[in-house]
């Protein structure tokens, strides 16, 4: 095989393979709650974890921040430090929400006077005319000094940054942060000491009195009036080197050393992009010729290496997109806000504020009055679909079809006891007596019996679903026209008779045809207000069936038949 044809196909199958790359990558934009915290690449991730297709968000944005400080710098080792300059600048970014890292590169001068004479000096190159043969105190006649030394320190670390306070349960997004940080690096330090005066001659200390061998420098003020003698008698060039390892790495005049790095501070976010720092920094050198003196009075080493300090005040510059930096965010505010949104949904899911027995988080109608009949939704109820809602309905089981009044009643034209829908007559006039169906009755007395009139023609069947007892709510209507013949016709009673099918033992089917009779009459008695002390209740259990011959097993051809068996039956009771 050529080597032409075999890049042809490498060719023709990665464009196939990219093709499909493409056609698999979701072009769709999804909309997030959360975007500017959240990388391109992860938004998909935090679509599915804010609707709930994944337990955790997207990682937030690496946040970037640029800082710079300064402040008081000193050298806590053998001499006595005085105030100088320090100042840093560093680069931190975040891993997480408690731990970033920051390069930080400072330069500060570090200066030192003691008050305290010291007769060890004779090992000190900078004091024993190695370094400088001018600066030869071994051979003066009084056997002492006062140490003293300039260093200029270039150091750099890289630091881990720990966040203390800003997952806290208790408090949102946190305005002050307390830190701690600690970190590796490496320092370049130049030691001078203060050895000669303008002439280039030595000093000659014989001339500061009060020194501590008389045992006069035991209060403050005695001390500090040896300061200020030292002050005044030398000119502060330091033009001696400072004694230095002979075989450390150098460069320049400037000593290389391994450092590591602690410290501690305290954090202000002033806005989203900027924060203020208050902070203490240890650089632990490992070295102890950082201030240029490293021998006791008896000439023996001293125990402790130079630590370099720093006191600073700072301003940091967050850098990139987010509404903060991760370590000013505390991540505990989604996950509680999520808590907290979900209890008051739960709130709202189980208040009922109208009583209708509808869930607020649910209810179409949240307003509806109390005792209405409402749907599932909340929604109140035309049962006669009249336009009138049940609770504003004066008869919520108007037959359909009937025109009603205002107030939801159907409309009896003749005021004969029989409305328009039912009226064959619709015009008789006033005091005639009339039949069920409103046709003017012929009597010759004035008076006619309640019995003699055809009621039992306009008294409605119920049927029931197979083993139930319980009555439906599209028999509402009939039930209210029963009702209200008998509101009508107030000396009247009603049999109520109940039926069942065949589809059981004949005393199972007693009971049931029983229970259905009842709670016929319970019903109307709730609803409708009539006195049940005018019903007489009784039951044919499966004995009198509207359609003979069915089987007595379950069979879905007839289950339609078996239906009309099932049945409660009104009937007027005749004196």
């Amino acid at each position: 095989m050529s080597s032409r044809y075999f890049l042809s196909i490498l060719m023709a199958f990665s464009l196939l393979f990219g093709a499909s790359l493409k056609a698999q990558t979701p072009t769709k934009k999804y909309a997030l709650k959360d975007s500017i915290n959240v990388r391109d690449k992860d938004k998909m991730r935090q679509w599915s974890y804010e609707n709930n297709l994944t337990n955790y968000p997207a990682k937030k944005r690496n946040n970037w921040a640029l800082g710079f400080k300064g402040g008081y710098s000193f050298i806590s080792g053998d001499v006595r430090a005085e105030a100088a300059p320090g100042f840093a600048i560093n680069l931190r970014k975040a891993l997480g929400h408690t731990v970033s890292l920051r390069a930080e590169v400072g330069y500060s001068i570090a200066k030192g006077q003691n008050w305290r004479d010291n007769g060890g000096f004779l090992k000190n190159d900078a004091l024993n005319g190695t370094n400088n043969p001018a600066a030869d105190y071994t051979v003066l006649t009084h056997p002492f000094v006062f140490y003293n030394f300039r260093s200029q320190l270039w150091d750099g670390s890289l630091q881990a940054v720990f966040n203390l306070n800003n997952i806290n349960f208790y408090k949102k997004n946190p305005k002050w942060n307390l830190l701690a940080f600690a970190g590796i690096g490496a320092m370049l330090y130049r030691t001078n000491v203060d050895a000669l005066d303008a002439s280039g001659s030595t000093y000659d200390y014989t001339m500061v009195s009060n020194t501590l061998r008389d045992g006069s420098l035991t209060t403050a003020q005695a001390r500090k009036d040896v300061l200020n003698q030292l002050n005044n008698m030398m000119d502060g060039t330091y033009e001696t080197m400072g004694q230095s390892h002979t075989t450390a790495p150098k460069i320049g005049d400037y000593t290389f050393l391994g450092t590591a790095t602690v410290g501690f501070g305290l954090a202000y976010r002033v806005s989203r992009r900027v924060d203020l720092t208050f902070e203490q920094k240890a650089t632990l050198t490992f070295d102890d010729l950082v201030d240029g003196q490293r021998w006791e009075e008896t000439l023996t080493l001293t125990s402790n290496f130079d630590y370099a300090m720093l006191t600073s005040l700072g301003i940091n510059f967050r850098i990139g997109k987010g509404e903060d930096a991760l370590w000013w965010q505390n991540p505990l505010d989604e996950p509680l806000d999520r808590i907290r949104n979900m209890d008051l949904s739960m709130d709202k899911a189980n208040k009922d504020s109208d009583g209708d027995g509808v869930m607020d988080l649910y209810d179409k109608e949240a307003l509806t009055p109390k005792d209405a009949v409402v749907d599932v939704k909340g929604r109140a109820i035309d049962s006669d679909g009249d336009g009138l809602q049940d609770f504003r309905d004066a008869e919520p089981f108007s037959p359909k079809g009937a025109q009603v009044d205002s107030q939801g009643a159907a409309l009896d034209s003749d005021k004969d006891g029989v409305i328009d829908l039912y009226d064959d007559e619709p015009n008789t006039p006033a005091g005639k007596q009339v039949d069920a169906k409103g046709r003017t009755i012929n009597v010759q007395t004035s008076t006619v019996s309640a019995a003699a009139l055809d009621l039992n023609e306009m008294m409605p069947i119920v049927n029931f679903d197979f083993g139930k007892t319980e009555v439906k709510q599209s028999y509402y209507a009939q039930l209210y026209q029963v009702a209200k013949i008998m509101k009508d016709n107030p000396s009247i009673k009603i049999r109520v008779t109940g039926h069942a099918d065949n589809r059981n033992t004949s005393d199972f089917n007693q009971k049931l045809a029983l229970k259905r009779a009842e709670n016929t009459v319970a019903f109307m008695t709730k609803n409708f207000g009539v006195d049940s002390g005018r019903f007489v209740v009784e039951s044919k259990g499966s004995g009198e069936p509207v359609v003979t011959d069915l089987p007595d097993k379950h069979n879905t051809k007839v289950e339609d038949l078996h239906s009309l068996n099932r049945r409660v039956e009104f009937s007027v009771i005749t004196q």
